[in-house]
């Protein structure tokens, strides 16, 4: 037997924060382009308009959670490390990239999906907030959403690569990246690294062996 599933919407920040904190169990989904299973009960975060923006400042470039895929291709390789676009036009099909988020392939609960390691690789930081509060968290030291907080922003670093190349390869959830870095050396991120001497340089490869999934959105 099929069990019933309320949808809830909110338009604003404060209505979502309302309805999370009346109605228990409430699960927060975006353009549900990977749930397999719906749950009793969810709320929308589609007409929230804060959370579908794209601000770029000098060193960095920041989305909403509810950014779609397509929404950042648009910007171009002018705008963009050009690891994040292979990576990117990678992901399903244009008509699945119109609907689906950047934030919804960084929190999904069952997979690590394609964005999680090309962002995990460019250092970039989440921000969450509650009514109350604001955290950022360093994509390499989440490992879940805090009790009482929602997904509001994504910063990339806008750092001068000298190389970047995003391969997916094999089934899907196998895949690696590598690039030149001329000076982020201090940042360790929990994977196995290799460390090589590119002349006055280093080549840092990644393999993101930890990073299983079944399938890739």
């Amino acid at each position: 037997m099929n069990k019933e599933t309320n949808i809830f919407y909110a338009r604003n920040l404060n209505e979502l924060f309302y309805q999370m904190k009346t109605i228990a169990n409430l699960k927060i989904v975006g353009s549900c382009t990977a749930i397999k299973e719906m749950p009793e009960k969810m709320i929308s975060t589609t007409l929230i308009h804060e959370f579908n923006h794209i601000e770029k400042h000098e060193r960095y470039i920041e989305f909403g959670p509810s950014t779609t895929i397509s929404e950042i291709l648009a910007l171009g390789e002018r705008h963009l490390p050009k690891i994040l676009i292979e990576a990117m036009k990678s992901i399903a099909n244009p008509f699945v990239r119109n609907i689906a988020t950047i934030g919804g392939n960084i929190l999904d609960s069952e997979n690590k999906n394609t964005l999680y390691a090309v962002l995990l690789a460019l250092d970039s930081t989440l921000e969450f907030k509650s009514p109350n509060e604001i955290k950022y968290i360093k994509l390499q030291n989440f490992t879940e959403i805090p009790e009482k907080f929602v997904l509001t922003n994504i910063r990339v670093p806008l750092n001068d690569w000298d190389l970047e190349i995003f391969r997916r390869v094999g089934p899907a959830g196998l895949f690696f990246l590598h690039y030149v870095v001329p000076q982020i050396l201090q940042q360790v991120l929990h994977s196995s690294q290799i460390l090589k001497k590119v002349s006055s340089q280093i080549l840092r490869l990644h393999i993101l062996e930890k990073l299983h999934c079944d399938v890739f959105l």
